[in-house]
């Protein structure tokens, strides 16, 4: 796999129609070609192709193409390493994460960055994230996995979205001027999982202090202010 990153990314990729948000040109050896018996096949016409990939990337920039990766395509479905070659550059630095951070939530109809915000393991919240505190980027990086605009809901979760959360979130380790406690109580959440087998988990976001309580959850994420 020769990525957009490498020297000779350019040379193949010229030969190929420029496509928003490619990522990689994959270089084969073929040694044999074969084919099968078709008689069972349908029959089936060619209508034209699908631009919605392409308007969906030109849409997110190459800035927001790499957001996209880090979140989609760092690993397979069945969990083994995979596309991570997007540098970590903007990653690193407080400056860059506030980048991060507002372009993502550019992203997002509606959005306005919640007061407090938690996830919460059968009812047992990880960490409150209090008004106030320093937790924009774990927010939005939140909302976006859940499709969220950062309204006051308390919002049903699944295992695979926390983990997709903690693999959004896992490059902001590359800057060390500040410490992740979002992202070490997200590992943490699915570390208790993992050891009990399971478990329901509850996103709470509260876009105002001032709005109605949404559950009990919520109620005790306030609680803890």
């Amino acid at each position: 796999m020769v990525t957009i990153y490498d020297e000779e990314y350019a040379g193949l990729a010229a030969r190929f129609v420029d496509l928003p948000g490619a990522r990689a040109v994959i270089v084969v050896d073929v040694e044999r070609v074969s084919d099968s018996c078709g008689f069972g096949v349908p029959l089936m016409s060619y209508e034209g192709e699908r631009d919605l990939l392409q308007r969906a990337f030109a849409r997110r920039g190459v800035a927001g193409s790499a957001d996209y990766r880090r979140r989609k395509n760092r690993t397979s479905i069945d969990g083994l390493p995979a596309f991570d070659d997007d540098p970590l550059d903007e990653w690193s630095t407080l400056e860059g994460l506030a980048a991060v951070r507002t372009r993502l939530g550019a992203q997002i109809d509606g959005w306005v960055a919640p007061v407090s915000h938690g996830i919460a393991l059968d009812g047992d919240i990880g960490l409150v994230n209090r008004p106030g505190g320093a937790h924009g980027l774990p927010a939005v990086v939140l909302a976006t996995v859940l499709k969220h605009d950062g309204s006051s809901a308390t919002l049903p979760m699944s295992r695979q979205q926390l983990d997709e959360a903690i693999t959004a979130l896992a490059p902001a380790e590359a800057c060390t001027d500040v410490e992740h406690p979002n992202l070490a109580a997200w590992r943490a959440l699915a570390e208790r999982m993992d050891a009990a087998g399971g478990g329901e988990l509850t996103a709470v976001f509260v876009r105002s202090a001032d709005d109605p309580v949404t559950s009990p959850v919520d109620g005790a994420l306030r609680a803890a202010w």
